[in-house]
This record gives structure tokens, sequence and C-alpha cells, in this order.
């Protein structure tokens, strides 16, 4: 991404990010961080995540590593970053996306707020993604349609 980075471990469960945060780009935030938020090594991103408690500082890392439980964790297929926004693709074909949603970058429906922890995409036919790509305020996806194509 634009002042920011992600990655998977070779076991392809695990994300990391690092860099800049304030759009919610790295997503480990409860709550928007200030201008200028940034980790500068990499930090755990579980795609399923629900905090158990409450957090110190919840526009700081709020991901807490005895919360992460590993067995719901979706193995990686691939990542793409745009400038401000993260899609991860699962071998299972499901995608999720977080960071910068004015514009509906995130591709999260109508809303325009950042998305500050990874949020699974949903489809209105329920189609299983094969490639996902994030863009300067924008993100793209190639879906299975279960048929020859889109046609009716």
């Amino acid at each position: 991404g634009e002042h920011f980075s992600c990655f998977v471990d070779k076991t392809g469960k695990e994300v990391y990010t690092c860099g800049r945060g304030d759009y919610g780009q790295l997503g480990i935030t409860l709550e928007q961080s200030g201008e200028g938020y940034f980790e500068n090594v990499p930090v755990r991103v579980p795609l399923v995540y629900e905090p158990k408690g409450t957090v110190s500082n919840p526009k700081g890392n709020s991901i807490v590593p005895s919360d992460i439980v590993e067995e719901d964790q979706p193995e990686v297929e691939q990542i793409s970053c745009g400038s401000t926004h993260v899609l991860v693709l699962t071998k299972g074909g499901d995608a999720y996306s977080w960071g910068f949603g004015t514009m509906g970058a995130c591709g999260q429906g109508k809303s325009e707020e950042d998305v500050l922890m990874p949020k699974k995409l949903v489809s209105k036919n329920n189609f299983k993604m094969k490639y996902v790509s994030g863009g300067g305020q924008h993100s793209t996806a190639v879906v299975t349609t279960g048929s020859a194509g889109f046609s009716s």
C-alpha cells in the first residue's frame, strides 16, 4: 500500500501489517487512530477476531494474541493492498477487507466509514471469489458464478 505493508506467513493463516495506519489500513484498532499513527514492526491481523474484554488503548494495536482463535483463521490465497486499504482472498473463496472506506473502497456496501478491522465481504448472490485487487480508492474482484458466465 501507500506507506504500509501487508504480509502472510508460511502457514498461510497469519497476516501481518506494519507502517502507517491512520485510515484503519493496519486492521488492528477498535477506534479511529490519530493522524500519523504507525507501527514500525509487523503486527498480527487475525481475519476472524472478537475482542474478549477492554483494551487499554482502542486507538492503538487492540489485538490481544490470546483472544485469537487459531482454528477460525482461514488460509490466505492472496493479499492485495490499495493505497490505504487491504483485500485478502481466502482459499475457500471468501474475501475480507479493511482500511479507507470513503467512496466504497473496501466494498462494504454504502457505508463510507473506515473499516478498522478485517470484515468479510458479502456479495448479493453469495458468489465465491477467485481474485481480488485493491487500487487507489477502489477494489475489484473476479467471482465464480457456477455457470458459463453472467448472462441470464
